[in-house]
């Protein structure tokens, strides 16, 4: 009996780890494939219809992760992350995993970007999603989604029925025409650059001037106010710990008949209330800081206050900021400030504040053709590879 349950068991997960090893990219390439242009429909994954706005809703919350991760993904990573969601999604689906409306607060409260002192702020939160044009509701479902796909996760690596070797051995054995396939059209990029002639590179140059079009670019210098900084100097009291238990107790009541006791809960409030305590250390530092720059510069504040004064490098409206990431209210705000306007309030940013003062601007311009010319030779060689590749 206990083989036979064995047997079911492994059926019932099979399908399930085939996907998750497909879409952790073990062996996969399904960040290759892309939507299709007709219609509303993008692709078809096991009988389940993906819609263009599935795809699009899914790719903005990547994008959106990422973003406030401080991490600069390429399309085609944000492709591969989009379709490893979609295919999950739908695993979970199948097999009845859900999120639960508890959960789904639980998990927003938690994003540190929707947090104000600590806490969940609601206009924090409608405003970030705005300037990544996402509403609330399908927001909120993208998260259900990726919280659903974490317990699939668990429930799928938690299983001891199935050995690696057999996922990877039956995986592979599947696979394998797929591979050999994608390895025949694989460009070879071993021979040295061709040397293109110096006519045909101006005639490309002349043909594509919108390509080597540079847009409005700005300079900053910035402070950094760090939640993290105030770690060491903060301290927490037991009857701190007792009061906020007593004060959750009653909401953990509500999701259980028997609430964890003081004990269970105690490293979790204790991390809580440093979190909470740093955040309130660093938006009085931020205000004190604030005021000192009605009279100061950035240099003489920084000075002042011990902080190191960071250059951004010159980006444009659209672009990550070089270490910062994507923060758009810095970007907004840059673009409309003069050369040497400081910043009239601190940007919440995830490790905290930042303050910013512009320090230079360089107009549109078109890229002279003594500077695009090693870009023209790349773009002309891969073109003459692609064209070898497909010969073969």
């Amino acid at each position: 009996m206990l083989k036979g349950m064995r047997r079911n068991t492994k059926q019932i997960l099979w399908p399930l780890i085939i996907a998750l090893v497909i879409t952790m990219g073990g062996y996969g390439v399904w960040y290759l494939i892309r939507p299709k242009v007709a219609g509303s429909k993008a692709e078809v994954i096991w009988g389940e219809k993906i819609t263009l706005e599935d795809f699009s809703q899914t790719y903005r919350a990547a994008h959106a992760f990422a973003a406030w991760r401080g991490r600069e993904l390429s399309q085609e990573q944000l492709f591969k992350i989009t379709w490893q969601r979609l295919i999950l999604r739908i695993d979970a689906k199948k097999t009845g995993i859900t999120t639960t409306r508890p959960e789904l607060v639980r998990a927003l409260a938690g994003f540190p970007i929707f947090q104000i002192d600590g806490r969940f702020n609601p206009d924090r939160y409608n405003r970030i999603l705005n300037q990544f044009r996402m509403e609330a509701a399908s927001f909120e479902k993208q998260v259900e989604y990726l919280l659903a796909i974490e317990k699939l996760q668990a429930t799928i690596q938690s299983q001891a029925l199935i050995s690696q070797a057999e996922i990877d051995e039956t995986y592979l054995r599947m696979n394998e025409k797929i591979k050999v396939e994608y390895i025949q059209v694989l460009q070879d990029t071993s021979d040295d650059p061709i040397e293109i002639p110096e006519a045909e590179l101006n005639e490309y140059y002349e043909q594509n001037r919108s390509q080597f079009q540079i847009q409005t670019q700005v300079d900053i210098q910035y402070i950094v106010i760090s939640r993290e900084e105030f770690k060491d100097t903060v301290s927490i009291k037991p009857e701190e710990i007792e009061t906020r238990y007593q004060e959750e107790i009653a909401s953990f009541a509500e999701e259980t008949d028997e609430p964890p006791s003081m004990g269970d809960l105690k490293e979790e409030i204790r991390t809580a209330l440093v979190e909470q305590k740093c955040s309130a250390e660093a938006t009085a530092l931020a205000e004190e800081i604030n005021q000192a720059l009605a009279e100061d510069t950035i240099k003489e504040v920084a000075e002042k206050f011990s902080l190191p004064v960071i250059s951004s490098g010159y980006f444009s409206l659209e672009e990550a900021i070089p270490e910062l990431g994507e923060v758009p209210e810095i970007n907004r705000l840059a673009f409309a400030m003069k050369i040497d306007e400081i910043v009239s309030y601190p940007i919440p940013v995830e490790e905290g504040f930042i303050f910013f003062v512009v320090t230079g601007k360089k107009d549109a311009a078109h890229l002279p053709f003594e500077d695009a010319r090693e870009k023209i030779m790349t773009i002309l060689n891969e073109e003459l590879t692609d064209q070898e590749t497909l010969k073969v």
